[in-house]
Formats: C-alpha cells, sequence, structure tokens
C-alpha cells in the first residue's frame, strides 16, 4: 500500500471516529492510554519487515476518547499528510509514528495553524537529522504561530539544528503552540541559537516525566531549554533529566528571562548535571529572596558543585540592568523654618530593610539618592522619621508607604515606577512648641497646577487691651512640582524668614487716688482756696490739686479728703520708665469738731 493512501486511511473520517467511539468506554486500561499493536505485513516496505499498526483497546483516559483523527505514519512525507488534514479543523491529531524517520535537510515537520497534534511512538523511535554534523539548519519540529497544541510523546530527537535565521529557537523542537507537552521524549546532540534542543515560545509548556535532554548546544542561550517570554508557566516535572548540556550564552540547562524567572517551576525530582554556560557562574544567586527558591524549584538536584540552581549554569541568572527610582518627601515645620528644623529620614523595604536614609533642606525638601531596584514585582516602601546616630539610624514613629511596580523592559532591563496610596507626595508636619511660642496654622492649600505661588502673611489683630500687635509682613513663595511620576510636591520658601510676630503688651493700667486731709482753725475752710502738689523722687511736680469746700455747718468742722490727679504706672516691653511710691489709702475719718481760729 502507498505511504500516502496508508495515511489517509488512518486519518480523520466517519468510519474511524465510530471506530474510535465504539472501543470508549470499555474496562481496563492499557500502557499506552488505550493503544495496543499488532504486527501486519507492510507491502510498501522494502525490507518486508513488519510494521506496527494500532488498534485500541482498554479503557483510553478522557483525552484519548476526544481524538477526532488517528493516523500511522512511517516517512516524513505520511507524517506532513497528516499533520495538513488536521489544520485549521479544530480536530485532536493523534499520529502514531510507526519507523524511525531520518529527515533530509530541508525537511521539517510542521504544525499548522490552528493545529492539535499529537505525536507518539510506541518503541520510542528516531526523528533524526545530519545537523549536528554540520548538515541541515533547521529545527526537527515546529509548531507555526497559530497552533494550539503540540504533545511530543516517546520519541528520541537527534541532530536538529536550528540556526536558519536570527533566532532559531530549539533544535529539535520550535514550538509557537499554545499549548507543548513533552514527555518521555529524548532529546540528544541538538542545536540552535537558542535553546539547543526546545525553544519554548507558546503560552503552556512543560518537560514530562521520563524525558532527558542530553549533549545539546546552544550558540545563545539555553543550552537544553528556552523558555521564551511569552510562556506564563512553563514546568519541569520530577524524574526529568537534563545533563551535559552547553550554552555559550547563559542558562547551560535552561535559559529564562530574569524578569520571569517566577515563570518556571522544576519538580524535587527532576536532576540536573554537568550543564555549562558562558556566563559566570552564580553560586549564591537568588531572585528577590530566597522565598521564590523555596517555591519554584528547591528539592531538585543541581551540576556538582553548584547547591541551588540560579547558578547561571543549569537556570540561567541574567541579573537585569536595574531601574532607578529617587523618591522624596516634604518636611513641613510649623514654629520655625525648615532651615531651623533639620531632621533625618529612612526609607525601608517591604521586609523593613534600610535603602536609603536623606535628611530634610532648608525648604523642607527630603530627597533620597537613586535607589536601585533590578528584581521584577510589586513592592510596598515606608518612609520614617529616623532616630539614634547616623551609623546605627533606627526608624522612629510612623510611616508613609510608597507603592513600587517594576517590569522587564524589553530590552534586557528593568522598568519600575512609583505611586502614593494617599495621593499625594508624603509629607511630614513637625511643630516646635514651648512656652514662649505659639502656632499659627492656616488651613491647608490644595495646589493642582505645578508653579511659583505667592502669598503674604501679616497680623490683622487690632491694638487695644493693652497690646500693641506687630506690624510686619512675611512673604511666602510655595513651589509645586511634578515629581516625574504624576505627582505634585510642595515646598515652602521664606525670603525674608520664617513669619515671626512679637506683639508688645503694655499692660492694664494700674489705678489710685492719692488724698491728704486739710483742716482750717478759725475759719471755714473754703473751697479751692489751697493748693497741693505732687512730686516723684526727683522733686518733679506731677499732678496739682485744691482742696475742696467744707459742706458741714459752720459751727462743725471736719476733715476733708483732697482729690487729687490719678497716678498711672505704665510698663513697656519689661522695663518700668518712671514710678510713683503709693502708700495705701488713708481712712476715711469720721466727723469729729475742730479748734477753731
Amino acid at each position: 500500500m502507498p505511504a500516502s493512501n496508508k495515511a489517509n486511511n488512518h486519518s480523520s473520517g466517519k468510519s474511524g471516529k465510530e471506530s474510535q467511539a465504539s472501543k470508549c468506554g470499555k474496562s481496563g486500561k492499557s500502557e499506552h492510554q488505550g493503544i495496543t499493536v499488532k504486527k501486519t505485513p507492510d507491502t510498501a516496505a522494502a525490507d518486508n519487515s513488519s510494521v506496527e499498526t494500532p488498534e485500541v483497546s482498554g479503557q483510553p483516559d478522557c483525552f484519548e476518547c476526544s481524538v477526532d483523527s488517528f493516523a500511522i505514519a512511517s516517512d516524513f512525507e505520511q507524517v506532513q499528510t497528516a499533520l495538513d488534514e488536521a489544520a485549521n479543523t479544530g480536530a485532536l491529531a493523534t499520529i502514531l509514528i510507526a519507523r524511525d524517520i531520518e529527515l533530509t535537510d530541508d525537511q521539517v515537520i510542521t504544525l499548522r495553524a490552528g493545529s492539535q497534534v499529537k505525536l507518539l511512538s510506541l518503541e520510542h523511535r528516531t526523528i533524526s537529522g545530519s545537523g549536528y554534523e554540520g548538515g541541515r539548519s533547521l529545527p526537527l519540529i515546529l509548531a507555526e504561530p497559530g497552533s494550539e497544541m503540540l504533545r511530543v510523546e516517546s520519541l528520541t530527537l537527534i541532530g536538529g539544528n536550528n540556526i536558519a535565521d536570527d533566532h532559531g529557537y530549539g533544535g529539535a523542537i520550535e514550538s509557537h503552540a499554545l499549548i507543548t507537552i513533552v514527555t518521555d521524549v529524548i532529546a540528544c546532540r541538538n542545536s540552535a541559537n537558542y535553546g539547543g534542543a526546545i525553544g519554548f515560545m507558546g503560552r503552556i509548556a512543560s518537560v514530562g516525566t521520563g524525558s532527558r535532554l542530553t549533549a545539546n548546544v546552544s550558540r545563545g542561550d539555553g543550552g537544553a531549554v528556552y523558555v521564551g517570554s511569552d510562556v506564563i508557566r512553563a514546568t519541569i516535572t520530577d524524574g526529568v533529566e537534563i545533563t551535559g548540556n552547553t550554552a555559550e550564552g547563559s542558562g547551560g540547562g535552561i535559559f529564562i528571562d530574569q524578569a520571569h524567572l517566577k515563570r518556571l517551576y522544576v519538580a524535587a525530582g527532576a536532576v540536573f548535571s554537568g550543564n555549562a554556560s558562558g556566563g559566570a557562574p552564580c553560586d549564591n544567586c537568588l531572585s528577590g529572596d530566597a522565598a521564590m527558591y523555596n517555591e519554584q524549584i528547591q528539592g531538585a538536584s543541581w551540576s556538582e558543585p553548584h547547591i541551588q540552581g540560579y547558578n547561571n549554569v543549569d537556570i540561567s541568572y541574567v541579573p537585569l540592568t536595574p531601574a532607578f527610582i529617587r523618591l522624596t518627601a516634604v518636611k513641613n515645620t510649623l514654629g520655625c523654618s525648615p532651615a531651623e528644623s533639620v531632621s533625618n529620614y529612612g526609607l525601608f523595604d517591604d521586609q523593613g530593610g534600610l535603602l536609603a536614609t536623606a535628611s530634610s533642606d532648608s525648604y523642607g525638601t527630603i530627597a533620597f539618592p537613586s535607589v536601585p531596584v533590578d528584581t521584577i514585582g510589586d513592592y510596598s516602601w515606608t518612609i520614617k522619621p529616623l532616630a539614634g546616630s547616623p551609623d546605627d539610624p533606627q526608624a522612629d514613629g510612623e510611616g508613609i508607604s510608597v507603592s513600587v511596580h517594576s517590569d522587564t523592559d524589553g530590552k534586557g532591563g528593568v522598568a519600575a515606577s512609583y505611586s502614593y496610596p494617599a495621593g499625594e507626595a508624603p509629607r511630614f508636619v513637625s511643630a516646635i512648641q514651648n512656652s514662649e511660642i505659639g502656632l499659627i496654622v492656616f488651613p491647608e492649600l490644595t495646589f493642582g497646577a505645578p508653579g511659583d505661588y505667592k502669598y503674604t502673611v501679616k497680623e490683622e489683630t487690632r491694638d487695644g487691651d493693652g497690646w500693641v500687635s506687630d506690624k510686619a509682613e512675611y512673604p511666602v513663595i510655595v513651589h509645586v512640582a511634578d515629581d516625574g511620576q504624576g505627582n505634585y510636591v510642595a515646598t515652602a520658601e521664606y525670603p525674608d524668614g520664617y513669619p515671626e510676630f512679637a506683639d508688645i503688651y503694655t499692660g492694664i493700667a494700674a489705678k489710685y487716688t492719692l488724698g491728704a486731709r486739710k483742716t482750717t482753725i478759725g475759719a471755714p475752710l473754703p473751697g479751692g482756696r489751697f493748693e497741693f502738689g505732687l512730686y516723684d523722687a526727683d522733686d518733679t511736680l506731677i499732678a496739682a490739686a485744691t482742696s475742696t469746700e467744707a459742706n458741714e455747718s459752720p459751727t462743725e468742722y471736719r476733715d476733708e479728703l483732697i482729690s487729687l490727679a490719678r497716678a498711672t504706672l505704665l510698663e513697656r516691653s519689661g522695663t518700668v520708665f518712671g514710678s510713683v511710691a503709693i502708700s495705701p489709702a488713708p481712712p476715711v475719718l469720721p466727723a469729729s469738731p475742730s479748734a477753731s481760729k
């Protein structure tokens, strides 16, 4: 039977589906997911040897029951015919490789867009090329962009050489399929520009139990496996061996972009041994923190003498070019200018580690030095006041949080940005208070655009009640700037110094009425007739008065109080400029007869 007819007879069709469906549901399960083999003569084979013709028996799993087409292929043409028929049908095509296949230098087993394909053999058939000896320059198997799923099981892949263009991902398998699953596959002596054995360029990738990737070579990164940046999960399962592979670049066993290390999972039973890379080994490298290592790859064995896998020999570790973040905050002082109250602040990471320190300047700006960000993720940093010595700074009090987000920039570096959960730049308010200073605090101002805003601060208190207010006026300039992240940062400038108002209390006048007694003998006391003076210590007249007229009957005389001018004590700035010694007020005497002249 011609090979092409053999492939067609086993490809999708109504009778094929009915036959397959009729076998599903039986009890039991055979070793190869419901496929058993019997030997039949192959009239097309030149050596008249037997080929394996499968028939379904036992209870296959549900994946196998959903097979829409099945084909047996003994050479490249039969394989490719079955693949082409499966393209764009949405059908799952299972192709059994019945013989070893040696590809010519221009042959590539190719999955077209829309394909869902499973390639397998029952006795580890070999698909080979001459690439390792320098012949071919193509992969052995290619799943084109747009293909949906590629499963490769129980095959040996030797001699692929994917260097036809500047890319060339995967010497044995280059898969752009959304899902790629490789199980019980031996990939040996393949080479490529990237990923000596396999280049995973889709979304989900797995190297399954029983697979051995050995003696493959990459001219760039990934001696055995290259994990593309679009892959969201790559898994190396228990029992996989990745040994003796070499990358001229990074990752002798596996290469994955530094930004995506968390997408790679390695089971505890996986074995890495004898791999090598042109990149410098990184014996103590852990991306981010040890927690990721413990969650992602702990338990596998690694190429000696390395004790963990992020060593650039087994798994690539190529530090990304870091991004730098320069954070600023503002110290808002009350009661003094920022220059009079310098404070120290610290920038702390998620774990409480000190990243940087800074001091407030004469404008109140707290400018931290640039901090490198060389890992990918979301972080919460905190700015806190510091106490302690400069050599041993300690966080003092509550802080203000800053959210930091980082991702790869697509050029081998990190792109980082930050934001403030509170919606505004960090601002610390400090107040200077004591028994002599009171604070003047205006309502908070909001600025919606960058610029310089000019104000004047002056006292509006009227003089009175012994107070004389300060008439000074102080200009204030508020500088509002964009910090480059869409946040506005405000600082204040005081051209004539920090506003300080010194009011003078002159005191409420102390009042006292001094008096004396005047009596006459021989005649009644006439009013206004007698004059008296009040003199200070320097014998200077400060007040004058006359005695009042007696208001009693002419035959009765009594003492009269002399009404004097009121004396006032004034205090200015705490200094008494003049004083009058004031005696206690004399008592008012009762009426009594006086001697007459």
